[in-house]
């Protein structure tokens, strides 16, 4: 039977692809968004969602391209399966919504990060599925066409997929997120995609498919009508499955994150990307620590809060003789969504002259500021996520050094309630650890802050001295006694404490890193392995045995995986030969898929060390990335007719391989933000050509073999998203957090030597 595609304009099928494509990046990103709040905003949804969502679409692909001869009516198929795309991500984006109620849970209790990494895999499984089986079938349409053939058919479609996703990430970036809900961003979205299909069945003669794809379209269309009411129900069954107590006020999404007021009795709590920031009013807690923290210095003039100052912490330091607060708060709609609910001392203080507000990144505004401080206070959570862990790195600590006037003191802080417990005290102790090795001098209090300076006599957890320090400034407070310091900073506790601390340090095995760094965030994972404790999850082990992970342990993986190359070598029939080659072609796809993801998500840790956010950026970034996979496809499908397809195998995996190495350094480039920035987007464009041009040769090499074109497409592609699922599963989890970015970036090195090792010695051979 003739294939339907033989009737089809060239245009349609290339704007169906791209549509589809569109439409693939803007679901991965609000499902991304929807994810990292369940996730309490740590990145570890980021490599969850990216490896499950290449796994799943590798299996599309893979499963569709098995199936590409039997498919004698790609264009229906084609259109069947992007109505179910589009209902697919609309229900998924609700599922995630409520999906902690899915989870046996006590209300506010961690969900285990294996559990939403198992609930992550089943709930991306519609949409990937399908979307990696709508290349194979595009890539089927083109061939049916009888206009292109080989190489041409999986080059074309993959371009055409790859130019889409990158009008999908600059829309979701530019208008999207900051227009829309994301309901409402699936609605319209939806609406694009299904008038794409539409077009496509109408110019194959199809009315039917054609009239139903329609009608579809101007039913999307309504309901983006609806978009906003359905996601407040939906974030109302969100929050009653944290916690029934708490009442839902107020929602709302910022270019940084999800933020929501919840109220629970006479109390409302800000909560960003899930996790709680601070409760308002607290009339004891911001006042003690304000004034614990102001007695640290002689006579505190200037004054940097980072962070935790709406709390009430403004209100304390201000009863002080201060001249100057600087006060940074990242998003300004924290303050604006806050301000309705503050108590009217506290908004009083937000507007006093002395404080000066700054909405900008914490680290940004210390490694560009002039002016010096006498105190320095970071009020931020755990270091839990990679964006709050820059606050914790011998990096910041020694930029904050350099901002402290002589006798300055920087005070920041960690949960206490597990100085004593393993898992807490090797995340207090490699804080402690790499504030000791900015600071002659660090004390800590039962109450989990840490205080640092140089040799500094000021600097104290005594009682008396600090009741003395009080009377002194001849302050008097209707709501703070100085005598509460002999509760709270018991002698015995605070000795306990530091020598607990101290031996720690000192008796730390090699096999657990202790200092904090940009490229090795070690506190970040510790503080993994703590959600993991209050999760009780079976798997905790797990991640101790991960942390004694090291460099070498590649080169037996390698040897492994490189196996199949040397026993298909070994037969001297040409079919075996030809299967030796063909291994070495999809494993070099593979590990060129890893490399791309590897490089994607180190970019994305190297971004948010200088600038503290990617969410609002993801968009953007994958669609350069997505950018690059194109533009490397359509210069190499040109040079491939020119010239030795080994010889440029060769090129651009020596490419890759000097890549790997500029990624390791970009931690240590000094220059200026604006070039960073830059630079940044350049390489996450490079990164992507990469990958794209490596694509292109394999499928040329593929088509010696006599692959046909629509099974090629299935099997390279599958082979390029499974590398990347390996990829985005261990960079951001175990590679970077454990070994760090220069170890991570000489494993990926070693692997991608290997591959290319096995396809020049597969190549010789055949």
């Amino acid at each position: 039977m003739e294939i339907d595609a033989t009737k089809t304009s060239v245009s349609a099928v290339l704007g169906a692809l791209l549509v589809t494509g569109a439409f693939e990046q803007v679901a991965q990103v609000l499902l991304v968004r929807e994810f990292f709040v369940v996730f309490k905003g740590n990145e570890v949804s980021f490599g969850a969602v990216f490896a499950f969502w290449m796994l799943w679409t590798a299996a599309g692909s893979w499963a569709a391209g098995f199936f590409a001869r039997k498919i004698k009516r790609p264009v229906i198929h084609f259109c069947v399966f992007n109505i179910l795309l589009a209902s697919c991500l609309i229900a998924e984006i609700y599922l995630v919504r409520i999906s902690r109620g899915f989870f046996a849970v006590p209300s506010g209790a961690y969900i285990s990060i294996f559990s939403m990494a198992f609930f992550t895999f089943v709930l991306l499984a519609g949409v990937c599925l399908i979307g990696g089986a709508q290349f194979v079938i595009g890539a089927r349409i083109y061939a049916g066409m009888r206009k292109y053939s080989g190489a041409e058919v999986p080059a074309r479609t993959y371009i055409a997929d790859s130019l889409g996703c990158l009008a999908g990430g600059l829309a979701v970036t530019f208008v999207f997120v900051t227009f829309f809900d994301s309901f409402t961003s699936a609605f319209v979205s939806a609406a694009c995609l299904l008038a794409g299909t539409a077009w496509l069945a109408f110019s194959s003669g199809m009315r039917v498919p054609g009239a139903v794809a329609g009608i579809a379209t101007a039913a999307c269309m309504a309901l983006t009508f609806f978009g906003s009411s359905l996601s407040g129900k939906a974030d109302k069954s969100q929050w009653s499955a944290y916690n029934k107590s708490y009442e839902l006020v107020e929602t709302r999404n910022s270019r940084y994150g999800n933020i929501a007021i919840l109220k629970y009795m006479d109390q409302h709590s800000l909560f960003i990307n899930g996790e709680l920031y601070f409760s308002m009013p607290d009339e004891t807690a911001p006042v003690i620590s304000a004034n614990l923290f102001m007695l640290q210095h002689p006579a505190p003039k200037n004054i940097l809060v980072i962070g935790g100052g709406l709390s009430g912490l403004l209100r304390g330091i201000l009863r002080y003789n201060v001249e100057h607060v600087d006060y940074v708060e990242l998003d300004p709609q924290v303050i604006d969504i806050t301000k309705k609910y503050l108590e009217p001392s506290d908004l009083a203080a937000l507007k006093n002259p002395v404080v000066h507000i700054h909405n900008i990144d914490g680290r940004l505004f210390v490694s560009q500021k002039e002016r010096m401080y006498d105190l320095v206070i970071c009020q931020l959570p755990d270091p839990s996520t990679a964006s709050i862990n820059r606050f914790y790195t011998a990096e910041f600590f020694s930029q904050i050094r350099k901002i402290l006037r002589t006798g300055g003191v920087f005070i920041t802080g960690v949960s206490s309630e597990g100085f004593w417990e393993k898992e807490l005290l090797r995340r207090n102790t490699s804080v402690f650890a790499t504030l000791c090795k900015a600071f002659p001098e660090v004390i800590a209090s039962p109450g989990g802050s840490f205080i640092a300076g140089e040799k500094n006599p000021s600097t104290t957890l005594d009682a008396d001295e600090l009741v003395r320090r009080f009377n002194a400034h001849g302050l008097c407070m209707k709501d703070f006694v100085p005598e509460i310091f002999y509760t709270k900073l018991e002698p015995d506790s605070v000795r306990a404490v530091n020598e607990k601390l101290s031996r720690a340090v000192a008796f730390t095995s090699e096999s657990e890193p202790l200092i904090n760094t940009d490229s090795f965030p070690v506190s970040y994972y510790y503080n993994l392995i703590i959600w993991n404790r209050y999760s009780e999850t079976k798997w905790i082990e797990a991640f101790d045995w991960m942390v004694a992970v090291r460099t070498w342990w590649v080169l037996p993986v390698l040897a492994v995986l490189l196996l199949p190359v040397v026993i298909l070598g070994l037969f001297p029939r040409t079919r075996k030969r030809d299967l030796h080659a063909k291994y070495s072609v999809l494993f070099l796809m593979a590990i060129s898929g890893l490399f791309g993801m590897f490089v994607e998500i180190a970019l994305l840790y190297w971004f948010q060390n200088i600038y503290g956010y990617v969410y609002s950026m993801l968009g953007l970034l994958t669609a350069l990335f997505m950018t690059g996979l194109a533009a490397g496809a359509l210069i190499l499908r040109f040079l491939a007719r020119r010239l030795a397809i080994n010889r440029l195998v060769m090129v651009i995996g020596i490419g890759a391989l000097v890549f790997c190495g500029v990624v390791a350094m970009l931690n240590t480039v000094s220059l200026p933000y604006a070039f960073l920035l830059y630079l940044f987007l350049v390489s996450n464009l490079f990164g992507g050509l990469l990958v794209g041009a490596m694509f292109a040769l394999m499928t040329f090499a593929a088509e010696t073999f006599g692959w046909r074109p629509e099974s090629s497409a299935g099997l390279l592609y599958g082979a390029d998203l499974a590398g990347a699922c390996v990829g985005a599963l261990t960079a951001g989890s175990l590679l970077i957090p454990v070994l760090g970015m220069r170890a991570a970036c000489l494993v990926v090195g070693l692997l991608l030597v290997g591959a290319l090792g096995g396809y020049i010695i597969s190549m010789q051979k055949s």
